[in-house]
């Protein structure tokens, strides 16, 4: 395979290790801070790198580079190739759910694999917490609203009973303990 330059398409490969919109705007954000620190001749490049990226970022940024035919070192081609990645992020779609808790980086990487594999799409997911979900998951894309949530389920299934409802009247506590202690 042919190296391909830096100003042809980007293949999703450099942002396959990430799954929410924040996550690949903040490895962008690392990324234009090397940019710029490639220009500053005060500052070690490589202690730079080290400080500003993780090990795995560093992988995967070396080894895209390198399909790429890309030289890191060249601040020019480094920075066309950070101005293309910018661009491509724009193209990704944003799925945006919401679910009752914070995922654990575990679930986020299966939602996200089964988004990508369900959808043959490489998706930015934009994870929204609303704890009065009580479960389940909203999701909204291109415009399209889905609530899967067991609320709603709850909401659906007890319309207009009084088990709901706000201001239904509890049991008195007094009889509760009186046949408590029989």
């Amino acid at each position: 395979m042919t190296p391909q330059k830096p100003d042809q398409k980007i293949d999703f490969a450099l942002f396959a290790h990430l799954y929410t919109k924040k996550e690949a705007v903040d490895f962008l954000n690392k990324l234009s801070s090397l940019v710029n620190g490639q220009y500053n001749t005060k500052i070690n490049f490589s202690q730079l790198v080290d400080q500003t990226i993780s090990v795995d970022e560093k992988k995967v940024l070396s080894e895209f580079a390198k399909e790429m035919g890309i030289d890191l070192m060249n601040p020019t081609a480094f920075a066309r190739l950070i101005e293309e990645a910018k661009e491509m992020m724009r193209r990704i779609p944003t799925l945006t759910l919401t679910l009752s808790l914070s995922p654990t980086p575990v679930l986020l990487e299966q939602i996200s694999q089964w988004v990508e594999n369900n959808c043959q799409e490489k998706y930015f997911l934009d994870i929204q917490i609303d704890h009065t979900l009580l479960g389940g998951a909203v999701v909204a894309v291109n415009g399209v609203f889905k609530d899967y949530s067991l609320k709603r389920k709850f909401e659906d299934k007890y319309k207009n009973k009084d088990l709901l409802k706000v201001g239904v009247q509890q049991p008195n506590r007094q009889s509760q303990e009186v046949t408590a202690s029989q």
